[in-house]
């Protein structure tokens, strides 16, 4: 279960993660252990909103998503998915069928990893929400450079910094096509990052560590 928390707009680059998705499936760790287990599928789910003058990158993420599936066998075919919630943690359609309405941790819960392929953000909260949730992300070094380096804290010292598997902007390597196969199939290798990467959120971005930093605010004001 793949989860993008994002907007459904062109600079998100969604449809990167079905291509993802599809290099995953022609490589042999991959491929070998998703088809031996018929029981297995693989979701990318997307939160949206979807802005209505952003269709045609919804319909870019379709038509990828279409291309990916049409050239699985139908038995593999049959078994990938791409889910949006377009916005909606609450809907009739959840109380009519006696369910609790959904809540941004609880959709968090749900995922296996976070894929973030971004090309430019303000910030990149996805980075510190899946973090705090306790799920591993895949995320690319988008732009300004310098707010992403901020966000993972590539200024801090090492038990600061959130550890993170690069997307890349070209083609999947054996190697990061291995560590998402890890993180997916092998999820207790990721025990000690995901430890790290909350107490790093914790330190970082806790009620205790947001007073802390208002209270050095105050005292650099005072004693101006």
């Amino acid at each position: 279960y793949l989860l993008q928390p994002t907007r459904i707009i062109g600079r998100k680059r969604i449809e990167r993660n079905w291509r993802l998705i599809g290099a995953l499936l022609q490589y042999g760790p991959f491929r070998e252990t998703f088809e031996g287990d018929q029981s297995r599928t693989l979701t990318l789910h997307v939160t949206g909103p979807v802005p209505i003058e952003h269709q045609a990158d919804l319909e870019r993420i379709l038509n990828t998503y279409r291309e990916v599936v049409d050239s699985l066998p139908g038995d593999i075919a049959k078994r990938i998915f791409q889910a949006f919630s377009v916005g909606h943690e609450d809907h009739p359609a959840l109380a009519e069928n006696h369910l609790d309405r959904l809540y941004i941790h609880d959709i968090f819960g749900l995922a296996d990893a976070v894929v973030f392929p971004s090309e430019t953000e303000g910030r990149g909260l996805p980075i510190v929400e899946s973090s705090a949730a306790g799920v591993p992300i895949v995320c690319s070094r988008y732009q300004p450079e310098a707010v992403f380096a901020g966000v993972v804290g590539e200024h801090l010292d090492e038990k600061h910094r959130i550890q993170y598997t690069l997307f890349p902007e070209g083609d999947f390597s054996d190697a990061t096509l291995q560590q998402v196969t890890d993180i997916l199939f092998s999820p207790e290798r990721m025990a000690g990052r995901i430890a790290h990467n909350r107490a790093a959120v914790v330190e970082r971005y806790s009620m205790k560590a947001l007073q802390n930093t208002f209270e050095d605010f105050l005292e650099t004001l005072v004693a101006l």
